[in-house]
């Protein structure tokens, strides 16, 4: 069962948004100008990638793709609400490509992106200029098949353009871990920041190392930088930017795969355990 759940100044307040079927963990939540809840969310009983917003005091549930879904594509999704209360999405179609959708007065929206093949998405928008950036990992197989590279890259959308970018990647002939636990944000300039997992060699248990990294993009490209180092980090990042443009990132560090504890970092970088 998906469900949603706020705080009204005095008490948790809990709602059911779908019980239909198997409701994935894999949900998205973005508010719109007057704290009206949207939620992307995948629904493996009926295999789709589900749109759902609060009217009043029902939830209303659209389809937005789905049938056939395999090796979890469909579960990843992302949603994201613009100044104009503008409803985009980013989401993995039925064969691993990543795939945008907005929702405006026609109904739903739908483009694929060909050749991204992806396995996760996060999604952002530079309202006043109307660029639409979707974060994306890929990962490439060789012939046996077998994890060669992972690869962190954005999809930029400009001017009735789609163009793509490389962000980090990391190639080995064993599994690497890097670009998962996408989470983006942009500041007060518009300047579009991800935070993400940087790993390591896959030694058949665990990864070698895994840290977590920051990369933000100016007039001349992608830069990236290390923040944390220390043990199996950077799992299940959240980034957000404040009106000050200082940066917050809360992550997992894992100490075994199985314990861990909670972290933040914010601009310094100085991190609270």
């Amino acid at each position: 069962m998906l469900k949603y759940v706020h705080y009204d100044g005095n008490n948790w307040n809990y709602a059911d948004i779908d019980y239909v079927g198997t409701v994935k963990i894999t949900s998205s939540l973005a508010l719109d100008n007057n704290d009206i809840p949207h939620v992307s969310y995948y629904n493996a009983g009926s295999d789709t990638i589900n749109y759902a917003n609060l009217n009043g005091s029902k939830w209303e549930i659209e389809n937005i793709g789905g049938g056939g879904y395999t090796l979890g594509y469909g579960e990843t999704n992302a949603i994201y609400i613009d100044k104009n209360d503008l409803v985009h999405l980013a989401f993995i179609d039925e064969i691993g490509v990543l795939s945008y959708a907005y929702i405006d007065d026609s109904g739903i929206n739908t483009t694929v992106l060909p050749n991204t093949y992806a396995s996760e998405v996060d999604i952002n928008m530079d309202s006043t200029n109307n660029i639409i950036y979707i974060f994306y990992r890929t990962s490439i197989y060789d012939s046996l098949p077998r994890v060669t590279a992972n690869v962190l890259s954005c999809a930029q959308y400009q001017n009735d353009e789609w163009n793509y970018e490389t962000i980090e990647g990391y190639i080995f002939f064993t599994k690497s871990s890097t670009g998962y636990y996408i989470s983006s944000c942009l500041n007060t300039n518009a300047t579009p920041y991800v935070a993400f997992l940087y790993g390591g060699h896959w030694s058949g248990e665990w990864y070698t190392y895994d840290n977590l990294k920051l990369a933000y993009k100016d007039s001349s490209g992608w830069k990236r930088s290390t923040i944390d180092t220390i043990g199996y980090t950077g799992y299940y990042s959240t980034l957000k930017i404040d009106n000050y443009n200082n940066k917050h990132i809360g992550y997992c560090e894992y100490f075994d795969y199985i314990k861990g504890i909670l972290k933040y970092a914010y601009y310094g970088w100085d991190k609270d355990y």
